[in-house]
């Protein structure tokens, strides 16, 4: 009753702050997809955005009435054209940001059909959304962690079966601290798998205003073992590079004895993926000259780190890097020989950890943005261009084979355009430009052929040209088709004539290249387990001895956890 009594009172603290206080830092976005207004709801006082904005496609619906939820996961957008669809959101360069993605199928179109698709960041496979292993009532969300490389980031949707038609319902971006998870460079991004907080209950997820960075910590605890709380009056929690909550650091799950260890097991399902863990330890008491805590964290029954001894009124965090996730068959907290007291663990995350793409050279995407400013009609492609393969733009060809992504043609036959072109010359890669049977007009642009010297092929047939082709410097063995114009001030023919039919927009890609099993989100519900184990032996070698043993299992339900949550 006094510990119900006391969360009840940070709860009343926090959320009476939050009612005043809005977040300082650079970035702290709520994105509520398919919304037509603007709404704040009383659980946590997080603004939410209708999506206009930050879309330019897609479709606005909402969840079935009888399989309603929360009010952010009864809209959503769904995206039944283009393969790729994609969010955009102006950013820093550099900036280290979480983005968290959510998903909740609810049979809005009635068909009773949840569909797979992918999910993507930046040109970057992010996950597999697989509707139908979700539960009826629960929706999935996945959580990353990586620095932006432009002065965006872009969070998309792609289809990857026929007639699996790709939606999203909310996506929050938050800005973390320069310094924070980075024992990760820059060149890489962490997945989130799993976020732990030992004994925290509040409906078993810990977020915002209790984490200012709006991370979701799943409430966890040790089997066998004993939630304790701190009797700190608080805990320092900027000793850490990560800063975790203080209400996470508040309670720890304390082993039996010394004679016991603590398994934590992190058993994600990547198969080579390397894995990164970081825990957190703080001190719950305030120890006598004759009492000592000191552990160490085993991996595969060797020692990883040296002697931990959580400091009181403050926190210190370990890391784990450098293996993979199927490499780890037991994770453990060991006592010293010299501890009088058995190990704790306050928190814990669980990320897998993935290379970024550089992304489209940068020349390529200025000159394609000129061609989105100039037509209106081409807006509607965002995202990278050519990343990830093979969700290029139904418009262009990339060559991905270097490490840096070029465009090597455009295909904007028959999309419609009117007017003169832009200078689109910095995209000097390009081998074929395709612009017939358009309504293009005004004389041809010198840059058209002193800009590209690896053209091949350049098509401004059937539009409404004036003038004649200039010169060609540097291309050689080019094709070029320029009939049906208006050279020389000569009538322009009917300009009436249809293209030849273009491919469905609608029509799926080819199946996308062998993507990690760790990525689906149909694995948000995780296997975890926090297993006190016995030590078998007291010598200085009981870690080598320890039993390989699996220990029992939970099954949590992230997002049934967060629909608890957002219901209290």
């Amino acid at each position: 009753m006094e510990m119900a009594t006391h969360f009840a009172l940070l709860l009343l603290v926090a959320l009476s702050a939050s009612s005043i206080l809005k977040p300082s830092m650079a970035m702290f976005l709520s994105i509520d997809c398919g919304a037509t207004y603007n709404e704040t709801f009383p659980v946590n006082y997080i603004n939410w955005t209708s999506d206009g904005e930050y879309v330019h496609t897609g479709e606005s619906r909402v969840v079935d009435r009888n399989r309603s939820t929360d009010p952010v996961m009864n809209t959503l957008r769904v995206f039944p054209k283009l393969k790729k669809n994609c969010y955009t959101f102006p950013l820093r360069q550099g900036e280290r940001v979480l983005v968290r993605a959510s998903f909740y199928y609810g049979n809005y179109d009635g068909l009773d059909s949840p569909p797979t698709f992918e999910l993507q960041f930046d040109g970057n496979y992010w996950a597999t959304v697989n509707m139908s292993k979700a539960y009826l009532s629960n929706p999935l969300f996945g959580e990353a962690i990586y620095d932006v490389k432009g002065n965006s980031t872009s969070i998309c949707v792609a289809q990857t079966l026929p007639n699996q038609i790709p939606f999203i319902n909310a996506i929050e971006v938050r800005s973390l601290g320069s310094n924070m998870y980075s024992q990760v460079d820059s060149d890489h991004a962490l997945i989130m798998k799993g976020r732990f907080s030992e004994c925290v209950s509040l409906g078993g997820l810990v977020r915002y205003p209790y984490d200012e960075y709006d991370r979701t910590w799943i409430t966890s605890s040790i089997f066998g073992g004993t939630c304790v709380r701190n009797e700190a009056a608080s805990v320092d929690a900027n000793t850490t590079e990560d800063i975790p909550p203080q209400i996470v650091l508040q309670m720890a799950s304390l082993a039996q004895s010394t004679s016991y260890y603590i398994d934590l097991f992190p058993r994600v399902r990547d198969e080579v993926l390397p894995i990164y863990i970081n825990l957190y330890f703080s001190e719950v008491a305030l120890l006598n000259a004759t009492e000592r805590r000191s552990f160490q964290v085993y991996v595969n029954n060797k020692t990883y780190s040296d002697p931990i001894i959580p400091p009181y009124q403050s926190t210190y965090e370990a890391y784990i890097t450098n293996v993979t996730a199927a490499s780890i068959n037991y994770l453990a907290l060991v006592p010293t020989p010299d501890s009088t007291l058995p190990p704790l663990i306050n928190a814990f995350e669980v990320y897998t950890v993935t290379e970024l793409a550089d992304g489209t050279y940068s020349k390529d995407v200025e000159g394609l943005l000129v061609l989105q400013k100039s037509f209106e009609l081409l807006k509607n492609w965002t995202g990278d261009p050519c990343l990830p393969s093979p969700y290029a733009w139904e418009w262009v060809q990339c060559n991905t084979s270097t490490f840096t992504p070029r465009v090597i043609a455009l295909d904007l036959s028959g999309f419609g355009l009117s007017g003169s072109l832009p200078d689109f010359g910095s995209m000097d890669a390009l081998q074929t430009i395709d612009l017939s049977y358009n309504h293009l007009s005004g004389p041809v642009p010198d840059f058209m052929t002193n800009s590209f010297p690896n053209l091949k092929l350049l098509d401004l047939s059937y539009n409404q040209f004036t003038g004649n082709i200039p010169p060609i410097y540097g291309a050689s063995n080019m094709s070029i088709f320029f009939n049906n114009n208006c050279p020389f001030g000569n009538p322009c023919p009917n300009t009436s004539v249809l293209p030849p039919p273009r491919p469905s927009s609608t029509t799926p890609p080819p199946p996308p290249p062998s993507r990690p099993s760790s990525g689906s989100l149909e694995y948000l519900s995780f296997i975890i387990s926090g297993q006190q184990q016995p030590i078998t032996s007291g010598s200085n070698k009981r870690a080598e001895k320890l039993p390989l043993f699996l220990g029992a299992t939970i099954q949590i339900s992230l997002l049934l956890l967060l629909r608890n949550f957002n219901h209290e």
